[in-house]
């Protein structure tokens, strides 16, 4: 018995991605493949974790995941390396980027682009402790 599991994360649904070959507007693609007991990433996708609750998936899992991947020269980038690309796209002013200008950028936009995931994180946990005070105060 097996399970799926599709992983998208939220900017890559809300948010325009463009290929830094071509400047044409990043398309999504799903990439499918099978982790089984044995493989060493078993753990990462048997176990599912949803708030407070962690489900174990028995067997092998079916994992979706999805990929930006340009329409015209058909340049497929994942999700963290193209939050970086954009960042230097905004950086230097243009869609269309060298690999010399990637490689000069790239170390400080690696840097502002976990520096602002870790911020959203901690807008969350902000939110949530927000409230679960509110909701405490409201029960009294």
């Amino acid at each position: 018995m097996g399970s799926k599991t599709v992983s998208i994360p939220a900017g890559m649904v809300f948010r325009k991605f463009y290929c830094h070959k071509c400047g044409q507007k990043l398309q999504r693609a799903a990439r499918t493949f099978t982790v089984r007991p044995g493989d060493p990433d078993y753990k990462k996708y048997a176990i599912h974790k949803n708030g407070l609750r962690i489900t174990f998936f028995p067997g092998d899992v079916q994992v979706t995941e999805y990929d930006f991947c340009c329409p015209d020269c058909h340049h497929v980038t994942g999700y963290r390396e193209q939050q970086i690309i954009a960042h230097i796209q905004k950086k230097v002013g243009a869609r269309v980027l060298s690999q010399s200008e990637i490689l000069t950028w790239k170390d400080s936009a690696e840097v502002a682009v976990d520096r602002k995931k870790r911020i959203g994180k901690l807008l969350w946990w902000g939110f949530l402790i927000l409230w679960i005070a509110v909701f405490a105060l409201l029960a009294k």
